[in-house]
């Protein structure tokens, strides 16, 4: 570990902070004298009962008071800014991923598939949809009014839960043996614009003789907010922004590129002003146009055309730029222009003409409605055995915006206008680049329905021995329709038509196609989903298997059976019929099954005398082992856990952990079909556009990428290691004090990956994933001919070598298409270290103050594709080195209030040499007050706060909606938020 990479308000934090359960609570002034006998109860990691909560793996317990304390309506907003988590590559408000309306966590940043999530410690079925082959359970599933608590184990354990849980598991406890009415409710807005968030609950429960129920009804809304409600969104062209930041740092990227625009402006070269040029045979050739070389003679001079009839052959008008695209906006926007009207592409910064700025038809944030009903029911059959059954049912429905779909020869299937097109002045076919505004924002509309069920019993055998047998099954049905897409057919026949009602895309913006011909263009396309898991276990367990002459043996042993379900099936448009704009074809129905059955076993051995000795109080040994078979050939082998836990005195605690973690290939990764989509954002780093002024080798320019599943993928197999300790203090009857610290290493061999994501693939290119990039053949020499050097891809990881003015360098051809398929990689490892501290301090007179908080603190992260890739440690590049939480509790009879910080350290993006993402920092407070129960309000409590309190803006980020929505889920600043709770 480098000390001195971490800050120091790192530093600050380990000497002042807290995190919010290590160990048991301090006990309150007036209890500590009392005797108190513990009872015995789980915690997540073990499946055998302690009284202490520390066990060998470090656990973060959310409770229902901290739940409270957050602005959110979901889940997500709640694990959002805990400092275990990175970055929430897929959350809801990502308007263009491949899974979009959900969130998945990702501990340690080793992928959403490596966080098992569970529901009273049961395993939940999947989203309906994955992302790239990745599995994983949306976490706004889980009505927040109806957790209890949220318990994060921070330790691989596969050898208690099975696969997927090397980063860690987290278990989602409800609320149980509740007696009474509580009705509550909250709404939140911003200062600045409306993106009001609304919620509240109705829970109801008692018990009457041997029976009990517990009835729970949530609701909560969300409103959007479009890009263009924010200043650092509502404009595609950055420039101005970056230069706010720092133009030294950055002035060669705020300079006009060859295309006359900034590095920082990212508006589309799709737009209302079509770009159009002379097409190739290929084109011509393509089948869905039936056309032959005679199709593009010049009707002025009989012979075939090498530049745009009417224009006079002059320079401007040539066809002179690979891949045949000359670029054209006509100065005349209404009615039909002529070919004399023809000029070149003029790339000036700020010109709307010649750059198109989609982020007004952009949601940064989704519209959301969530309404869940449960139910929690039980009898007590007798003293030794209990039944129960639990019963919920959610549905999510989202909303999100995106830009009009751009229209383009070379994504479309070679689609040209036809030389008899109404409004074509040529006289032969031309290829073009557009994107009709009038027909208005794709509009996704994102639905799931989530319902579990869970039938159990338990009891206890001659007061030792504790079972139960349980039957849980969950099943999410998941669908995701755009509005506002476009037909491929729809679209060449309303080119084709002879007649004013035919689609021209050469008037501009000012011109205005006939409604009835947009709205015939439209259509619905879409996919859908649904996975299921269906789970039969047994276990049983003990604190006394044995005894030694210096204490009891513990153990656990189950047996689990499960069946999996994954189907998906995309829209007959994009599927079978090839014909949605802007994008490739996508998979047929996927029909996925299999069975899992499963072993496990634990012991906890005490190895010395309880407190007899000195510096060894207390020494325990846990052994823990699983084996997992898995219908479709694989199985797990034996993965063993053993932690040791040591406490040289009653305020130091010593621990440390090894395991072996497995986990399988995903359905989706096994058997998902082959997937085309075009995505934007990703510039070509060996074939630069500054150096080959191509507006195709740019950022802006989407690629085709295909992925899919892949039959011949091989299980992950890794290693996780923690150590660490945990102090307790005391220093009076007021005072106490714990401080946790952990260190943790985990690697993985066989990673799979549902596709390595084209960042990572176009970074890497020179190394190990040039074969994952298809490109077009032969090479060609530029000069750089600007006054700046041009950086050119050279090494692993991004790295860059720069060309001078006036140097030349030999580059590949253009990209045709990136392959981002799942597959196996070599080798993925990350370590990490973590702290915390609890100081709770008692007054006599002015209440008790707690300060809570925690920090991690990332040394590495490596991801290699071939065991012979160098290791590029992406901390500080992709991954913030430096993450923290923090509040301040203080209660005093009917009075309470909090004030919190979130900290989010700087990160660099190396993408073309990169640019730097400020740290992010925001504040936090609130007041709660419940009046007294002989009041008139009768023990209501009202609850105010304020997020955000310095109205911060997240640092631009140029990925995605040009801030990180993975880190930052409310970007419109300053944030506040009322609630009541009533119980009766």
């Amino acid at each position: 570990m480098t000390w001195r990479r971490i800050s120091p308000l790192a530093v600050c934090f380990i000497t002042c902070l807290a995190i919010p359960s290590f160990a048991q609570p301090p006990k309150t002034p007036e209890k500590e004298e009392e005797t108190v006998t513990l009872e015995a109860f789980i915690v997540t990691g073990s499946y055998i009962k302690r009284t202490d909560f520390e066990g060998p793996s470090p656990i973060r317990v959310i409770t229902r008071k901290e739940i409270d304390r957050v602005a959110g309506t979901g889940l997500a907003d709640i694990l959002n800014d805990i400092s275990e988590a990175t970055n929430f590559t897929i959350n809801e408000h990502t308007a263009s991923a491949g899974t979009r309306g959900v969130a998945a966590l990702d501990l340690r940043s080793l992928g959403t598939g490596n966080t098992l999530i569970l529901l009273d410690g049961r395993r939940q079925a999947p989203n309906g949809i994955a992302a790239d082959g990745a599995v994983f359970v949306d976490l706004n599933r889980f009505p927040v009014g109806m957790i209890e608590r949220v318990e994060i184990l921070k330790d691989g354990a596969s050898a208690v839960y099975g696969a997927d849980a090397t980063a860690g598991v987290v278990n989602i406890i409800l609320r149980k043996n509740f007696s009474g009415t509580e009705v509550s409710a909250r709404y939140g807005n911003y200062f600045r614009t409306d993106g009001a968030e609304t919620s509240w609950s109705l829970l109801h429960g008692g018990a009457k003789g041997r029976a009990r129920a517990l009835l729970g009804l949530t609701y909560s809304t969300r409103n959007a907010i479009a890009a263009s409600d924010l200043p650092l969104t509502a404009s595609a062209d950055q420039t101005e922004i970056w230069r706010a930041i720092d133009p030294v740092k950055y002035a060669d990227k705020l300079l006009p590129t060859a295309l006359g625009v900034s590095f920082f402006d990212f508006r589309s070269t799709a737009g209302p002003y079509a770009t159009i040029g002379v097409p190739t045979l290929g084109h011509l050739a393509h089948p869905s146009n039936g056309l032959t070389a005679a199709a593009i003679l010049n009707p002025l001079t009989g012979i075939t055309s090498t530049f745009l009839p009417g224009t006079g052959g002059v320079p401007q008008g040539t066809l002179g730029r690979t891949p045949n695209l000359a670029s054209v906006p006509f100065t005349n926007n209404s009615g039909r222009p002529t070919a004399a009207q023809f000029e070149p592409r003029r790339f000036v910064p700020g010109d709307i003409g010649n750059r198109f700025n989609f982020q007004p038809f952009v949601w940064n944030t989704s519209e959301t409605e969530r309404t869940g009903v449960s139910a929690d029911l039980g009898f007590k059959v007798s003293a030794t055995l209990d039944l129960y059954a639990t019963l919920s049912w959610v549905r999510l429905e989202t909303e999100t915006r995106l830009a009009p779909s751009p229209l383009a020869t070379a994504f479309d299937n070679s689609i040209l206008v036809p030389a008899n097109n109404f409004y074509n002045p040529f006289g032969i076919p031309v290829l073009f680049f557009y994107r009709s505004v009038e027909v208005g924002s794709r509009r996704a509309q994102i639905d799931s329905e989530s319902i579990t069920a869970v039938l159990g019993a338990r009891g206890v055998i001659e007061n030792r021995f504790e079972w139960d047998l349980g039957w849980s099954f969950s099943n999410n049905e998941s669908s995701d329709l755009t509005r506002n897409s476009l037909s491929e057919a729809k679209v060449r026949e309303a080119l084709a038509r002879t007649t004013p009602n035919a689609l021209n895309i050469f008037g501009g913006p000012d011109f205005k196609n006939d409604p009835a011909t947009i709205e015939g263009l439209k259509i619905i396309s879409g996919r859908s989903g649904n996975a299921s898991t269906a789970l039969a276990d047994f276990r049983v367990t003990t604190r006394e298997l044995a005894t030694l002459p210096w204490g009891a043996v513990g153990g656990s042993a189950g047996l689990e059976h499960r069946l999996e379900r994954f189907n998906v099936t995309n829209d007959v448009h994009s599927s079978v019929l090839d014909d949605l704009i802007g994008s490739g074809r996508t998979a047929g129905p996927t029909h996925s099954k299999r069975d899992v059955q499963s072993v496990a076993a634990e012991l906890r051995i005490p190895l010395v005398p309880t407190e007899q000795w000195k510096l060894l109080r207390t020494v325990e040994l846990s052994i823990a082992a699983r084996f997992e078979k898995f219908s479709d050939g694989y199985d797990s082998g034996i993965k063993p856990f053993v932690g040791l836990r040591l406490r040289p005195t009653d305020k130091i605690l010593l621990r440390a952990s090894y395991g072996k973690v497995f986990r399988s290939p995903t359905l989706p990764q096994l058997y998902g079909g082959t997937i085309e989509q075009f995505a934007a954002g990703f510039a070509d780093l060996r074939r630069p556009s500054e150096l080959t002024g191509d507006s195709l080798d740019a950022l802006t320019n989407p690629r085709l990428v295909r992925s899919g599943g892949n039959p011949n993928l091989v299980p992950e197999d890794g290693i996780t290691k923690q150590a660490g300790l945990v102090i307790d203090v005391s220093t009076n009857r007021v005072h106490a004090l714990s401080v946790e610290a952990t260190y943790g290493q985990i690697e993985q061999d066989n990673l799979i990956r549902g596709g390595l994501g084209v960042t990572f693939i176009l970074q890497n290119e020179v190394s190990g994933t040039g074969d994952l990039v298809i490109r077009a053949p032969g090479s060609t020499t530029f000069v750089n001919t600007t006054a700046s050097p041009i950086p050119i891809l050279s090494g692993p990881g991004g790295v860059t070598t720069p060309l001078q003015p006036g140097q030349s360098a030999t580059v590949p051809g253009s990209i045709i298409r990136i392959n981002n398929a799942a597959l196996n990689l070599a080798y993925q490892q990350v370590r990490y270290l973590d702290f915390g501290l609890r100081y709770r301090f008692a007054t006599e007179n002015l209440g008790n103050f707690t300060l809570i908080g925690s920090w991690t603190t990332y040394e590495s992260y490596f991801l290699r594709r071939a065991p012979s890739d160098p290791n590029i440690n992406e901390v500080g590049r992709s991954i913030p080195r430096n993450r923290g939480q923090a509040r301040l509790v203080w209660d005093l009879g009917r009075h309470g209030a909090n004030l919190g910080m979130n900290y989010l350290h700087r990160y660099r993006n190396l993408i073309t040499d990169g640019w730097e993402v400020g740290r992010y920092y925001t504040f936090s407070a609130g007041y709660e007050y419940t009046f007294a129960d002989d009041s008139f309000l009768n023990g209501l409590k009202l609850s105010v706060g304020i997020e955000n309190l310095l109205d911060r803006d997240p640092p631009p980020d140029l990925t995605g909606a040009f801030y990180n929505q993975g880190f930052v889920n409310r970007p419109a600043g300053r944030f506040g938020f009322v609630s009541v709770r009533q119980t009766f």
